[in-house]
């Protein structure tokens, strides 16, 4: 299973238990709770079972999207960074006025 941040876990789904139940997940998830099930079972999401109850950690959730999102994000050092004149640069090394103008480097 894929780490995720701190900071991505406390920013997602802030207001819902730590332990959801396979419909909250399902509900989540926006998926079927058939599917949810099948997902648990095959271990591509966490879950637990306890006496007969199927319990998925909020935390799976999150790293279940994390995980099969196609979209990645960059640091954001990674993107900005203060040049030697004080100026914040974009990779590129461009400042951004070009590109405000429509105008590319």
């Amino acid at each position: 299973m894929i780490a995720v941040s701190e900071r991505v876990y406390l920013s997602m789904f802030k207001n819902e238990p730590e332990v959801l139940t396979v419909p909250e997940a399902a509900k989540l998830l926006r998926i079927g709770i058939n599917q949810t099930y099948r997902l648990a079972r095959s271990g591509r999401l966490g879950s637990v079972r306890v006496t007969n109850k199927v319990l998925v950690p909020k935390l799976s959730v999150v790293a279940f999207l994390v995980e099969n999102n196609p979209c990645r994000f960059v640091p954001f050092d990674t993107w900005l960074s203060p040049s030697e004149c004080g100026i914040v640069c974009t990779a590129d090394g461009s400042t951004g006025e070009n590109h405000a103008k429509g105008e590319r480097k």
